[in-house]
């Protein structure tokens, strides 16, 4: 019976954590990372920020299985934004009910 009750409590534990962002949430969880900015070491270059683009994938813990969705790249938001010269990538998610409903966007910004 105790060892059911460790497995039990392991199952929910696993179920309701989530790994794909970095502070999860069980219910709601809305959170934005700034990845990577022009820098001696970088590949990115020092443009201005005059615009935005971002690219989005959405999933779900049962659709993940089979399709994890399309997007979620860098190159994709640099298209959507019209951008040639990359400043600064930042990282978006959002996730409703654990790991039942979740976006994860990459937002570039540059000229």
């Amino acid at each position: 019976m105790k060892n059911k009750n460790i497995l039990l409590g392991l199952g929910f534990t696993l179920i309701l954590s989530s790994c794909t962002v970095v502070h999860p949430g069980i219910l709601f969880s809305n959170t934005s990372q700034h990845i990577e900015q022009a820098s001696a070491g970088s590949q990115l270059t020092s443009a201005k920020i005059d615009k935005s683009g971002e690219s989005c994938s959405i999933g779900s813990l049962f659709i993940t299985v089979f399709y994890y969705g399309s997007g979620g790249s860098i190159a994709e938001a640099k298209l959507n934004g019209k951008i040639t010269k990359i400043a600064v990538i930042d990282r978006k998610s959002l996730q409703i009910l654990g790991p039942l409903l979740y976006q994860e966007c990459i937002v570039v910004w540059g000229e």
